[in-house]
């Protein structure tokens, strides 16, 4: 599918707070925001100076992701590393991104998605919801060579945007050179890509999720009952999501994707 940029057979093991190793291996971690926001103790565990950060933040959604995201970064760290998840103490990189010395790591939320990404080399991971209202056509010439953009506008352009947006994100993580002014130049239809004399490894793979839930009321008529939920009360929607991840190729590197329940 995808011209063979998405994998269609990617399956994620419940994670159930075990030690782990990044000796030759990967972890991918994926979070729901809502499913676990009003569950953690999320002031023992952060910094002051992230729980100031979080509070400064207007939007609740923002707030929730952000605090998500770092209690959860803390947690998993300390699954590899003989620290607890409040003894971590980050460096930061000249982009004002959160390192240690000892382990490679990257981090990206969207919507109600966390993903965070940790390995003995480096790594990249970016996530996108799959908005299909969304005009990206004014990007095109600024983002994408011509040979992506035929790509894309073959067939289910929205997808295709996005799986191509997250693997060119995913690299310039991974490389460490963040958003550039010519990501028309960034390769992303290849699954290997040599870049800063490294060869790095791209995947892909998409999130499929049905929300279910029940409309309030309108105007009711006469038939209506109170109290009770009719066929036309209820809704479902299927949002997607692209999951694209980047990292020094190496031989015998697995690679585990963890759902955190």
């Amino acid at each position: 599918m995808e011209n063979g940029l998405l994998k269609e057979d990617a399956i994620w093991l419940p994670y159930k707070g075990q030690p782990l190793s990044t000796n030759n291996s990967i972890h991918l971690f994926k979070i729901k925001v809502d499913t676990h926001y009003k569950k953690v103790d999320f002031k023992a565990v952060l910094s002051k100076k992230e729980l100031e950060k979080a509070y400064r933040f207007l939007r609740q959604n923002d707030r929730e992701s952000y605090i998500i995201s770092k209690y959860f970064l803390r947690i998993l760290l300390s699954k590899f590393i003989h620290l607890s998840a409040t003894e971590i103490e980050y460096s930061y990189t000249g982009n004002h991104k959160p390192a240690l010395p000892e382990i490679q790591f990257n981090m990206s939320h969207s919507e109600n998605y966390v993903l965070i990404a940790i390995s003995e080399h480096p790594i990249g991971i970016d996530i996108e919801y799959v908005n299909r209202n969304f005009n990206f056509s004014e990007m095109m010439p600024m983002c994408f060579n011509q040979q992506e953009s035929s790509f894309i506008l073959n067939d289910d352009p929205i997808t295709k945007f996005y799986l191509l947006w997250t693997r060119k994100e995913a690299l310039l993580k991974a490389t460490g050179e963040g958003l550039t002014d010519h990501l028309n130049q960034v390769p992303s239809l290849l699954n290997e890509v040599a870049r800063n004399e490294k060869l790095f490894k791209i995947d892909s793979i998409k999130i499929n999720e049905t929300t279910r839930g029940i409309l309030p009321p309108t105007n009711k008529d006469e038939n209506d009952h109170a109290g009770f939920i009719t066929d036309k009360n209820q809704f479902h929607s299927d949002e997607n999501y692209l999951i694209s991840w980047a990292f020094y190729l190496q031989h015998n590197i697995t690679v585990t994707l963890w759902d955190c329940l």
